[in-house]
């Protein structure tokens, strides 16, 4: 069975949320029970101090414990005396306070007292006095038994000598046992051990601890039930963004690119609705150029093949005669479609990164004055001049495929020297700092429209009047460069020059 992240997202709080209540109410509870334990010892200790004054006041009346060791009915009257009534317990009343009527003891006649052991009651099925309703007549008697219940004060303890021998009163021991000094003109004369309440039995504690135990039920009920709703409402307010997401994937999966999703946040799925955003303008500014880049195939293509196609025709109809003039415009349009094919191969090449490069440590300046000399002769018969301001000796040392930086230069040279006006210039500077070379190419008028300059490296792009295809351009060169120059780590800008012209600036890693 599959669940959806809304379920998934709901149970993972909700557990959460309960394990996180569960284990805070039982932790309360503990401490709960924790903190009665010790209030209740803390009472008994207080308790216990009444009674070492009647001890110390038995131990100088007669001298020793003597009197004590295995008189049981002795034991009980200084218990009777220091702590209250027989029926006192641990929260109840005293002598100065009258206490409530307890069920008859476990008596009969016939008992007898061991001092190493509980009482021996004799026959199992003896019966006990008849309650009366008199809280007094239903005590036990001076000198009977203790009462059985362990929260009972006096059933827990017992008294030692000063060498914490053994006198009188229940025989345990252990570590738990807290032992208070009794002193006699500063000296210890016994010691009076009290042995803490291990488990409770006490009605009224019984029902405390019971009432405790219904409330923290009840309150674990009505957080459990608050955590679902939060949960819910958490799930919901979690996923929103999510599906608004999920949305907006389908829609970009449908081809509607101009979807966006408004932020709801700044956190993470804030900044996850941000880049969606950004993705989006980015497909739909590529889907925009893909469709523009085969207009503009389809725009240069059509041009020679209209003129193929008309001058074809006419030689079929007689109007031209196949003479060298005619046939020379045909191959001039052939070879056009020819180089504008290659660029375009070379183009696309490029673009997927299947272009070879084989980097060398090559002289950059040298690479320069290669290129210069194979276009001085062109620039001379366009009545331009080709300016290399590179020293004779300079050396401007880089990892680079010779090859590519030879084809990189002679398509800036080719497209300066293309589209500038004669009489004019081209210059070429080298800029060496901070670990990077700048080749600067700088030419005469006709110069680009700041608004073009950004649009120079697109594809088939094409300034108006001063960028005509009639003078042979395909459009790819800057195109076709700018990819050379990031395949080396490099970067290529454009910008206005001084001269009237286009400044190109090539800054690539030196070593």
């Amino acid at each position: 069975m599959k669940f959806n992240i809304f379920f998934k997202l709901f149970l993972a709080m909700l557990l959460s949320m309960v394990i996180v209540v569960g284990a805070m109410m039982a932790f309360t509870y503990w401490s709960f029970r924790i903190g009665l334990s010790e209030y209740i010892q803390k009472v008994e200790l207080e308790r216990v101090e009444r009674l070492l004054p009647v001890l110390v006041q038995a131990f100088q009346e007669n001298g020793s414990w003597d009197s004590l060791r295995g008189n049981r009915r002795a034991w009980i009257d200084l218990l009777d005396k220091g702590l209250g009534k027989l029926g006192d317990k641990n929260m109840g009343g005293s002598e100065d306070m009258p206490e409530p009527p307890l069920p008859p003891p476990p008596y009969h006649e016939g008992f007898s007292f061991s001092p190493f052991g509980p009482p021996d009651f004799g026959p199992p099925f003896g019966e006990p006095p008849p309650f009366t309703g008199n809280p007094e007549s239903n005590r036990p008697r001076r000198g009977g038994p203790l009462p059985h219940d362990p929260m009972f004060l006096g059933r827990r303890l017992r008294l030692l000598d000063e060498n914490r021998l053994h006198v009188i009163g229940p025989h345990y021991g252990g570590n738990d046992e807290v032992f208070r000094p009794i002193v006699l003109d500063n000296v210890i004369v016994g010691w009076l051990a009290v042995r803490p309440v291990t488990a409770f039995t006490d009605r009224l504690v019984l029902s405390f601890l019971e009432q405790q135990k219904r409330a923290n039920t009840l309150i674990f009920a009505l957080a459990l039930g608050l955590s679902m709703l939060v949960s819910l409402i958490l799930a919901r307010v979690f996923l929103a963004p999510i599906r608004r997401l999920a949305n907006g994937v389908q829609a970009l999966a449908e081809g509607r690119y101009d979807t966006q999703i408004t932020p709801s946040s700044r956190d993470e799925l804030g900044q996850l609705a941000r880049h969606f955003n950004l993705l989006a303008q980015t497909l739909q500014s590529n889907e925009k150029a893909r469709r523009q880049w085969i207009a503009d195939i389809a725009h240069e293509l059509r041009t020679p093949l209209a003129i193929l196609k008309g001058e074809i025709e006419a030689m079929q109809d007689g109007i031209r005669q196949p003479t060298p003039d005619s046939l020379r415009s045909l191959h001039g349009e052939v070879s056009a479609l020819t180089k504008l094919v290659g660029d375009l191969h070379e183009l696309s090449v490029s673009d997927m990164g299947a272009m070879n490069y084989r980097r060398v440590q090559t002289d950059l300046a040298e690479v320069l004055r290669e290129v210069c000399e194979q276009f001085a002769q062109r620039f001379a018969n366009g009545g331009l001049e080709l300016v290399n301001r590179i020293a004779a000796d300079a050396i401007y040392p880089v990892f680079a495929d010779p090859s590519r930086l030879s084809q990189l230069f002679s398509n800036l040279l080719e497209n300066s020297c293309r589209y500038t006006d004669s009489p004019g210039l081209c210059e070429i500077t080298v800029d060496n700092a901070d670990q990077t070379v700048a080749v600067n190419f700088r030419d005469t008028g006709p110069g680009v429209a700041d608004e073009d300059l950004p649009k120079l490296f697109d594809r088939l792009y094409r300034v108006d009047k001063s960028r005509s295809r009639d003078l042979g351009g395909s459009g790819l060169g800057l195109s076709i460069a700018k990819n050379i120059v990031e395949a080396h780590g490099g970067t290529i800008t454009a910008q206005q020059c001084e001269y009237g012209g286009l400044w190109i600036r090539v800054s690539l890693p030196s070593i």
